[in-house]
């Protein structure tokens, strides 16, 4: 299985992640693996969840990424759920719609080995992801270069095109938000779908179709 969390900066993508990690060590029957840029989450974790940081490993791609999360796997069998926060960032990605083969190749590694994985992706990773972009300009500083990376993602607008299957029907479309919720709440207050049960069996979806620019910082 493949989980992804999705939603904007200061939505609490990493809390949320962090919770389940946390979590997972009460009920999963084999190591739990959190994985990050850097070292700045390591002591919110369970001393029983595994922390990686992958920055230190001179990551400079999705491919590079990929084989560095298949060589841990390749190291300790044990490994059956592997959380990933800042997913844009390790993978050195700008365009999130570029990334089907890298999710393919992830899915026939679940079915392969039993494992799961869960992934936060959000427009603040794909800022991130864009500083270093900025920082190569003249006299602009790191709080320049974080600005101007957040004025150039809202101008830009944030979407991209899924084909989604729900209970048998397909949605082809551009999208800029995609939920998927056992539960109403998550990230401080955000209640995407109110009437999400953590008990009902079923998994709650919620669809948001390409926004405009001016629509981008009302999310």
């Amino acid at each position: 299985m493949i989980q992804v969390i999705y939603g904007k900066k200061g939505s609490g993508k990493t809390k949320r992640i962090l919770d389940m990690a946390n979590h997972m060590v009460d009920t999963q029957h084999g190591d739990v693996v959190f994985v990050d840029d850097d070292n700045r989450y390591m002591f919110d974790l369970r001393h029983e969840v595994r922390f990686v940081n992958a920055g230190e490993y001179g990551i400079r791609s999705a491919d590079m990424f990929f084989g560095f999360l298949a060589g841990m796997l390749a190291t300790n069998f044990d490994v059956k759920v592997i959380f990933i926060d800042a997913f844009l960032k390790l993978t050195k990605t700008t365009d999130i719609a570029e990334m089907g083969w890298f999710f393919e190749k992830l899915d026939a590694y679940t079915k392969a080995h039993e494992i799961d994985f869960v992934l936060s992706i959000g427009l603040d990773a794909k800022i991130g992801t864009d500083i270093a972009r900025f920082k190569r300009l003249p006299l602009v500083s790191g709080k320049g270069a974080y600005i101007l990376s957040i004025l150039a993602n809202i101008l830009s607008g944030r979407s991209a095109h899924y084909a989604v299957e729900l209970n048998g029907e397909t949605i082809d479309a551009e999208q800029t938000l995609i939920c998927v919720c056992n539960g109403r709440w998550y990230g401080g207050g955000f209640n995407p779908v109110p009437e999400a049960e953590p008990d009902d069996g079923l998994l709650d979806v919620l669809l948001v179709k390409k926004i405009t620019r001016a629509q981008v910082p009302g999310l």
